[in-house]
């Protein structure tokens, strides 16, 4: 994960770690990309733990900038009525 980080920060691009099932290992647990500081990690609750329905979910990004840009792209794009 850290040369993937290194190989993307060097070049301007976002790392973007999805991390829904990281609490479930099947070898050697991993390290989160969290600790890395180009790197925007997102997970939720209802994959790993099996609580589908709940939509609980977060991400963890180190720019303030950048995460304002998430936040404000996320409120227009959840902004709907329902279809039925």
């Amino acid at each position: 994960m850290e040369a993937l980080h290194d190989f993307t920060a060097k070049r301007g691009i976002q790392l973007v770690s999805d991390e829904v099932y990281h609490p479930i290992y099947h070898g050697r647990q991993t390290k989160s990309a969290a600790r890395l500081p180009h790197a925007t990690v997102i997970a939720d609750l209802s994959k790993a733990f099996s609580i589908a329905g709940v939509r609980t979910g977060w991400m963890i990004e180190h720019d303030a900038k950048r995460r304002q840009q998430y936040w404000t792209a996320r409120a227009y794009f959840s902004i709907c009525n329902t279809t039925t």
